[in-house]
């Protein structure tokens, strides 16, 4: 038996272990700061979604978005609301309601509908041209302020400053319309107060 050939090949086996000792060590580590940083990230998720239209830049949680998502969803959702004709309505009213909350659903329905029977009752169109918004990402509402436009047979008949509240929920990182109603000011504060 050579004696110096089975040290070299216990020395061989310990440098060996070591560096197993030391791999293990390191994938441990890097194990344990994935895991602490998942359980960091646990309930503060943030999704990614693309509004119908993209404009800006914009983020969204479980509980709140950013001030551009609110302002692009509030103008996108008035397109659908106020730029009607009688020949489009019904399909911008079906569109709508896909992104309303269920307990706004009933509500915008029957407003759709209403709105639906009188401009074809009066074949008639409505047109919206936005002047300002305001957001308020923390409440998830927005006031647009523009003049709302009417036509009947083409013909312009009224062209009227208008203020509309939006309010959403977000919901599965999605926003959806709780509230659309005109609004007698645009006053965020003011009209927001009553709905905290």
């Amino acid at each position: 038996m050579d004696a110096n050939r089975y040290a070299d090949d216990l020395d061989e086996l310990k440098r060996s272990l070591k560096r197993t000792q030391f791999i293990a060590l390191f994938i441990s580590l890097a194990l344990i700061l994935a895991l602490w940083n998942a359980l960091n990230m646990f309930g503060r998720d943030r999704t990614v979604v693309t509004p119908p239209n993209l404009e800006k830049s914009f983020w969204i949680t479980s509980s709140t978005a950013s001030a551009s998502y609110i302002e692009q969803m509030a103008l996108w959702s008035a397109g659908l609301i106020l730029d009607v004709t009688a020949d489009n309505v019904e399909f911008k009213s079906r569109l709508l309601l896909e992104y309303a909350h269920p307990q706004a659903h009933g509500t915008l329905k029957e407003r759709q509908a209403l709105e639906a029977r009188r401009l074809k009752r009066d074949n008639a169109a409505t047109y919206f041209v936005m002047q300002t918004i305001r957001s308020v990402p923390e409440q998830l509402a927005a006031v647009i302020t523009g003049r709302l436009n009417t036509l009947i047979n083409g013909t312009p008949v009224t062209q009227v400053e208008k203020h509309y509240l939006v309010r959403f929920a977000i919901d599965g990182g999605r926003a959806h319309l709780i509230e659309f109603s005109e609004a007698p000011n645009a006053d965020l504060n003011v009209l927001l107060k009553d709905r905290r």
